[in-house]
């Protein structure tokens, strides 16, 4: 990548400017948070922002809003967008209402940098600190026009979306380490979708281009039939919020099976770019991981700079919240040890700098912790729909700035927390039956090995 510097760092690739897409332009197992969302983007990602509006009640999603401000072409950039009066005062005007919780934006060629992604992210977050970003990636325009076929729609997207776009998604997050921003490829649907028209395999479409309700797109320049806009706003939903689409109740009402579809391309996308309310990739149902090798053999969904070496796995940064997180979302009753240490602490004197293993966890706002504090009390926590519980604390002579063994077992309501073999802490509560494991710092970093998940037999 080749980068070209103004006030601050602007990120960019001469491929994206030639090439990016061709973009030229002539589980729900319980009720979650929704976000106050605003979306803006050109005319390959409103029809989806639009259509999600739908979704979210239907899938358990509470207090789900949206608005958004649209437009087309590269006047949907977020560069042209800021630098455009009228639209540029639209989005600070919701903004500056300070209750935007996600910030939904796309990718045009015609600005090819980070420098339109900083300003609105600098603004957005000067109203809201805690404000989610995700960047909603498009489908390559001109289908028929500059592509032969099928495969060669198929291999572009391929070239250009792990190669290209993700290293400009690396370029933010290295600009914003802090901050939650997450990539949405939804491009992908419109190349599955044309893989199985041109085998003969998409029934509920009879041409490639022609009327929404019965073609995959409706132009040369490659606007979204029906089909397309409706499989793109189920990636979206899933990216955003973690629904599993293979037990979403909405009928699509097509023969193809479009939330198979939209299921697999989330799947496979890469979790280091996910949001953090996505649901980590599946795991096997026992996880035996001491990282030797300097390798870990299962999925972790991540956020921060997470590495192994000295066959253990760490993150160091302690000037925010960092996790990491792995496993089953449909994990139930298991036993979670870890080895883990609390490397160092931004301030050892506030107690609650260090570090936590989590479990049961649904998402990032829906889950269990404990912690040793570095005054050597031991806590475990809960967090549901984003509120923090104290369930239980307890003294202990434990340091967590030593490496120490820990042991959660989960059976039912039935919690119990062991350091070192000795139980600390036993305790029943209900609110979360099932879910993923993890890692969890605050102003702190950390060493984890020895990390097991072993179910009982029969799970």
């Amino acid at each position: 990548m080749q980068a070209l510097l103004t006030n601050r760092t602007r990120i960019v690739s001469t491929a994206l400017v030639a090439a990016l897409f061709s973009w030229g332009f002539s589980a729900q197992a319980q009720t979650v948070a929704g976000y106050e969302s605003l979306f803006t983007g050109h005319s390959f990602f409103n029809p989806v922002a639009m259509g999600l509006e739908i979704h979210p009640a239907q899938a358990g999603i509470a207090d789900h809003s949206q608005t958004g401000v649209y437009t087309g072409g590269c006047r949907g950039a977020p560069l042209t967008l800021w630098n455009d009066p009228a639209h540029s005062a639209a989005l600070k005007a919701e903004l500056d209402t300070g209750n935007v919780e996600l910030f939904g934006m796309t990718y045009h060629g015609c600005a090819p940098t980070t420098e339109g992604y900083e300003l609105w992210f600098d603004y957005a977050l000067s109203k809201n600190p805690d404000t989610v970003f995700f960047v909603g990636v498009p489908w390559p325009d001109f289908p028929e026009q500059n592509f032969a076929d099928a495969a060669a729609y198929a291999s572009n997207w391929a070239s250009l979306y792990d190669p290209l776009w993700l290293p400009f998604m690396d370029s933010l997050l290295a600009l914003y380490p802090n901050e939650e921003i997450f990539s949405i490829p939804y491009g992908q649907a419109a190349v599955e979708l044309y893989t199985l028209f041109e085998a003969g395999n998409l029934p509920d479409v009879s041409s490639l281009t022609g009327a929404a309700n019965d073609a995959l797109f409706t132009d040369t320049k490659g606007h979204p039939g029906d089909i397309l806009v409706d499989t793109a706003e189920l990636i979206w939903l899933s990216a955003i919020y973690g629904v599993d689409l293979d037990t979403y109740a909405h009928d699509p009402g097509y023969i193809t099976d479009i939330k198979a579809i939209a299921r697999d391309i989330v799947d496979a996308h890469n979790p280091a770019y996910n949001g953090p309310q996505a649901p980590p990739a599946p795991a096997p149902a026992n996880m035996v991981d001491n990282f030797d090798g300097g390798n870990t053999t299962y999925p972790w969904q991540e956020n921060g700079t997470w590495y192994i070496s000295g066959e253990t796995y760490n993150q160091d940064d302690i000037t925010g919240y960092k996790k990491a997180f792995a496993g089953n979302l449909a994990w139930t009753d298991y036993t979670f040890t870890a080895d883990m240490i609390t490397v160092s602490s931004a301030n050892p004197a506030a107690g609650w700098m260090a570090n936590a293993l989590a479990f049961r966890v649904s998402d990032n706002q829906n889950l269990y912790f404990a912690r040793l504090r570095t005054d050597g009390e031991l806590e475990l926590r809960k967090t549901v729909n984003g509120t923090n519980t104290v369930l239980a604390s307890v003294p202990t002579a434990y340091s967590p700035f030593v490496w120490q063994s820990y042991k959660i077992v989960v059976s039912g309501d039935s919690i119990k927390v062991s350091i070192n073999n000795e139980l600390l802490i036993d305790i029943s509560d209900s609110d979360h039956a099932a879910g993923a494991i993890g890692v969890r710092t605050s102003l702190s970093s950390t060493s984890v090995d020895n990390l097991t998940v072993i179910q009982p037999s029969g799970c």
